[in-house]
Parts: C-alpha cells; sequence; structure tokens
C-alpha cells in the first residue's frame, strides 16, 4: 500500500515562503520609504538634479498655488485617513477574515501605498511659507535630524517587528498560529 499525502513537499513549500515574503517585503519597503521620506522632508540641495521624486518644494507639475495646496491636503488626508479607517474595530471586524498576522503585514502595505502617493504626487505650493535666519536655521536643522534619530530609536525599542507584523508572521510560519491561519501559512 502506498502512502499518499494531500500535496506534495513541491506544492506546500512555495505557499509556505508567501507569507513570510509578504510582511519581510512591507518591512523592506517601509525602509525605503523613511529614507525617501526624509530626502522629501529635507529638500537638500542636490535632491532637483539627482533625485528622481519631487521633494516638499521642489518638482510637481501645478503651478497654481491653490490648486497644490488642493491636491497635497488631499495626499495628507488620505494618508491619515488609511491610519485612521484601518484602526477602526468595524474595519478590523472585515480583516479579521484573514490571519492577524496577515492583518498587520496588510496595514503596513497600505500606508507604504498611502506614504508612496503623498511622496509621488505631492505638488509644492510655488510660494514661501516661511523662512528661518541662521542660527535658528541650524538649530532647526538639529532638531529636524533628532527627531529622526529618536523615531528609529524609539521604534527599535519598542518592537518594531511587533509594529509591523514580522513577529506574527513568524509565529505563523512556525505553525503557532491558529487554526484559521493554517492555510495562509
Amino acid at each position: 500500500m502506498a502512502l499518499t499525502y494531500p500535496h506534495s513537499a513541491m506544492d506546500v513549500r512555495p505557499a509556505r515562503l508567501w507569507g513570510p515574503l509578504y510582511a519581510w517585503s512591507g518591512f523592506a519597503i517601509m525602509w525605503g520609504f523613511w529614507i525617501s521620506f526624509v530626502i522629501f522632508l529635507a529638500n537638500p540641495r542636490w535632491a532637483p538634479v539627482h533625485w528622481p521624486l519631487a521633494t516638499i518644494d521642489s518638482g510637481g507639475l501645478v503651478e497654481h498655488p491653490g490648486v497644490a495646496a488642493a491636491i497635497d491636503l488631499a495626499l495628507i488626508s488620505l494618508f491619515g485617513l488609511q491610519h485612521s479607517v484601518m484602526a477602526r474595530p468595524w474595519f478590523k471586524g472585515i480583516m479579521g477574515r484573514m490571519p492577524a498576522a496577515f492583518e498587520r503585514c496588510t496595514f503596513v502595505h497600505a500606508a507604504n501605498f498611502a506614504l508612496l502617493s503623498l511622496i509621488v504626487f505631492w505638488q509644492p505650493i510655488p510660494i514661501e511659507v516661511w523662512s528661518a535666519p541662521s542660527p535658528l536655521r541650524e538649530v532647526l536643522w538639529i532638531a529636524f535630524a533628532a527627531g529622526w534619530v529618536i523615531l528609529l530609536f524609539g521604534a527599535l525599542s519598542f518592537g518594531i517587528f511587533d509594529l509591523l507584523g514580522i513577529d506574527q508572521m513568524r509565529g505563523c510560519h512556525r505553525r503557532r498560529c491558529s487554526p484559521k491561519s493554517s492555510r495562509w501559512c
């Protein structure tokens, strides 16, 4: 009598890689967007020539300040709404149809998409909104850099792998997940 299995090893192995690949791709994309967002906000002198994306003060196609402001407000709203709507219990109920590890990773991918949209479609307002004289300008740059360093260390110290769904996916991948999750990971 021959032993038969419902799935061959060739069928199961690629399917088991999709979950971790989904989680780690969101993590990698997030770091790429963080770096892009720092460049976007800092608007370094070299960016208009060497950076392919818009920055807060360069790039874009719209000349009228009112239209540019409306587009930018819509993009900021998209980012805020994505975070707000996906955090609501009714939305989590909809997302609850998938395993928890995939819920968190899906939130990360949606946040990545919202931030990418903000960076790619940003329209600089072609007027000077404010300017800081020296030495205040240097103090503000130090505060800008310190804020990003604090954000990085805060994220690392507070469990970034859990926040971004990597820990949940690891547990799911190691079969420490609920029976409903087992078919996904």
